[in-house]
């Protein structure tokens, strides 16, 4: 009895373990296509801090941005403390998926003429510089 146990056990195992595998792969996957989808036809729009959490190994930067009338969201993990409530950044969506973005640390901020409202609803297509 004990080894039929010891059995399904090790068949139970190997199942989650596959899971977990394919789970993994499948968003590792995603990442990759909506990142080659970004760099393709993505366009910039400004994004605003609006919150952040410290953990143990950094903190968890959330952002909010506006594209054609809607508010979408991101959050990336930094280790220090680049960044306060309200600062500005620009990021990088796909206009057919809002949802996938890219954001590029070394990218320049916005000047003291953008503000978070100051996106174009399409976005622009190279990141603007103050004129």
């Amino acid at each position: 009895m004990t080894s039929t146990n010891n059995s399904w056990k090790a068949i139970l195992g190997f199942f989650l373990l596959l899971g977990f595998v394919l789970f993994l792969s499948a968003m590792f996957i995603k990442s990759c296509k909506n990142d080659n989808k970004v760099k393709k036809e993505g366009v910039y729009v400004v994004a605003k801090v609006v919150s952040f959490e410290k953990r143990s190994n950094g903190r968890i930067f959330h952002f909010l941005y506006n594209f054609k009338q809607q508010q979408y969201s991101f959050s990336i993990k930094a280790l220090g403390s680049e960044y306060s409530i309200g600062d500005l950044v620009f990021v990088r969506i796909a206009p057919s998926d809002p949802n996938a973005w890219l954001y590029d640390e070394e990218a320049p901020r916005p000047g003291i003429c953008f503000n978070y409202e100051s996106s174009p609803p399409e976005g622009w297509k190279e990141i603007p510089t103050c004129k």
